[in-house]
């Protein structure tokens, strides 16, 4: 056998050595990290139905129960017209933005879009496990008929691409989706006219006795 051959039979060894060493060591698969798990809770009982003029408060609170999220924030949206008014929000929903019909908005494409209705926007970055927020709002129906109050939560990760929606269990009926194409819940509330002034235009007036 020549040297040559000598010197390759331990190298040879040494690979085979070295490969079932390898695959003998288990090796976890990567698996991603868990996504964020948004969920968004009406904390305040809303009536069923209301009077044209009169207001009601909606509390919400935003909740991450999955993974880090980069940024996250709340959705409101009330029908033209209708007033509404931030009462309260606390530091983890961050910034508010009130965005009336005409305003600028970006839809669920990514394509910038004119909102119909007037909204509440929230948004603030940095949602660990756990960690949640409160908003608070004051709404008001300025018409009567059917009044629709929509809303949504979402928590964004990986350079604010992808981003998990609320589910659609909590505190509202399902409403499929909104204008912008992001799946929503809302509340229905029957707003009555006010009640018209009594006709005061023929008024009886009592005769007086005679003496």
């Amino acid at each position: 056998m020549s040297s040559r051959y000598k010197t390759l039979i331990p190298v040879a060894m040494l690979a085979v050595f070295l490969i079932a060493c390898f695959m003998a060591v288990p090796v976890k698969a990567w698996s991603p990290p868990p996504q964020p798990n948004p969920v968004l809770e009406v904390r305040s009982p809303v009536p069923r139905t209301v009077n044209v003029g009169q207001s009601f408060r909606l509390a919400l609170r935003l909740t991450n129960r999955g993974g880090y999220g980069e940024r996250g924030g709340v959705s409101v949206s009330v029908p033209p017209g209708a007033e509404i008014e931030v009462l309260e929000v606390d530091s983890a929903l961050g910034r508010v933005d009130i965005v009336d019909p005409g305003g600028s908005l970006w839809d669920a494409e990514g394509r910038e879009v004119r909102a119909r209705r007037r909204y509440v926007l929230t948004q603030s970055e940095d949602w660990r496990q756990g960690e949640h927020g409160y908003l608070t709002l004051k709404v008001t129906p300025t018409a009567a008929g059917d009044f629709r109050l929509k809303f949504r939560a979402s928590i964004c990760f990986e350079r604010y691409w992808n981003c998990s929606q609320s589910p659609r269990s909590w505190g509202g009926r399902h409403d499929s989706r909104d204008e912008l194409g992001f799946p929503v819940n809302m509340i229905r509330v029957n707003v009555r006219g006010a009640p018209e002034p009594p006709d005061t235009s023929c008024v009886l007036r009592r005769s007086a006795s005679p003496k």
